[in-house]
C-alpha cells in the first residue's frame, strides 16, 4: 500500500509540473532550457523530494509530443522578428537568444542561414532613413556608428553603408 501512495504522489507532482509548464508557455513560446529551469525552481519552491527531478524529462516529453516545444522554429521566428521589426544585427540577436537558453549550435546555424549581408544592409538602410545622420558632421557620424554597433551590426558593413551614403550626397 505505501508503494501505491508513492506512485500516486509522483503522478500528482508530475501533473502539477505539467500544469506549471503549460502556464509558463501560455505567456509566450519558451525554449526547452527555460522550462527545465522553471520546473526545477518549482520543485525547490514546493519542497518536493529531490527524486522528483527525474519527472522533468517526462513532462518535457509530453510537451514535445503535444507540439508545444520546437527550439529551432522559435529561434528562426525570433531572428526574423528581431531583424525585420526591431532592426537588430546578428550579434545582439545571438546574445539575446543565448540569454534565453537557446542551444548555441542551433543559433549559429540559424544566424548563418537567415542573417545575410543583404538583410543587414536593408536594416541599416531603414535605420539611416529613420535617424538621418548628418554626414558632414564627424561627431554625428560617429554617434550613428556607435548606435548601429550597439544594435549588433558589423563595423565593416556599417562603414561601407555610410561611405556609400556619403558618395550619394
Amino acid at each position: 500500500m505505501p508503494q501505491n501512495n508513492q506512485d500516486q504522489l509522483r503522478r500528482d507532482i508530475e501533473k502539477t509540473l505539467t500544469q506549471t509548464a503549460l502556464r509558463y508557455l501560455g505567456y509566450r513560446d519558451r525554449f526547452k532550457q527555460e522550462i527545465i529551469v522553471r520546473l526545477k525552481k518549482q520543485i525547490a519552491k514546493k519542497d518536493y523530494p529531490v527524486e522528483t527531478l527525474d519527472l522533468i524529462p517526462n513532462v518535457m516529453a509530453k510537451l514535445e509530443k503535444a507540439g508545444l516545444l520546437d527550439d529551432q522554429d522559435l529561434i528562426d521566428r525570433y531572428i526574423k522578428s528581431q531583424q525585420e521589426s526591431k532592426l537588430r544585427g546578428p550579434f545582439v540577436i545571438k546574445q539575446k537568444l543565448f540569454q534565453m537558453g537557446a542551444n548555441r549550435e542551433q543559433v549559429d546555424r540559424a544566424i548563418n542561414k537567415l542573417v545575410t549581408s543583404d538583410s543587414q544592409s536593408l536594416s541599416i538602410d531603414k535605420l539611416i532613413k529613420k535617424y538621418q545622420p548628418n554626414l558632414e558632421d564627424f561627431k554625428s557620424v560617429m554617434k550613428f556608428q556607435h548606435q548601429l554597433i550597439y544594435r549588433g551590426f558589423n563595423l565593416g558593413l556599417i562603414k561601407k553603408k555610410i561611405a556609400l551614403l556619403a558618395q550619394k550626397e
